[in-house]
């Protein structure tokens, strides 16, 4: 007798207690996400150790036809751990570096240091003419616009973004 048979004829099957589960497997699946809003239209991600609270970009055209069109990508990512390290961006097939940046403060050409309650931008730079990029495909299976990568506390992630607002900001 399989376990299923054991346990339907113990417990006979009642409508209520069936829906009653099923609506308390859900809110405990739908619990995993701070907010239902922001889980249904994809804003304000949060991974281990950070939350994307925005993520847009920029397509930067030169004045001049012999010189490649650019595409920014920024991140506007809240701290939430210390041990919090970015690596690199899967977008459009193309993986790039990333680089972070502060929201305020002096520029310098010293590596930004941030810490937990740090607002922060992570960008990448992408250059349509360079040939320098291979081809990649994302680390993940994801249904998203891009993958994050990340180190938190020393072990390699990944975050789905889900859309990336055109021509922001």
């Amino acid at each position: 007798m399989t376990i299923f048979k054991r346990i339907f004829r113990r417990y006979p099957f009642q409508p209520s207690l069936f829906l009653t589960g099923i609506f308390a497997f859900i809110w405990i699946d739908l619990g995993n996400f701070s907010n239902l809003e922001h889980f249904l239209c994809g804003s304000k991600t949060k991974a281990k150790g950070f939350k994307v609270l925005e993520s847009y970009q920029k397509k930067l055209s030169p004045g001049q036809p012999n010189l490649p069109v650019a595409h920014e990508y920024f991140f506007k990512i809240l701290v939430q751990h210390d041990e919090v390290r970015f690596d690199s961006l899967w977008v459009n097939k193309v993986k790039l570096a990333t680089h972070v940046a502060r929201m305020k403060g002096v520029v310098s050409d010293n590596a930004v240091q941030f810490s937990k309650g740090d607002t922060i931008t992570v960008r990448a730079s992408h250059l349509q003419k360079k040939d320098e990029y291979k081809m990649a495909s994302f680390p993940i299976k994801a249904e998203a616009e891009a993958v994050l990568s990340y180190y938190y506390q020393n072990k390699r992630k990944y975050l789905a973004i889900k859309t990336i607002q055109k021509n922001g900001q």
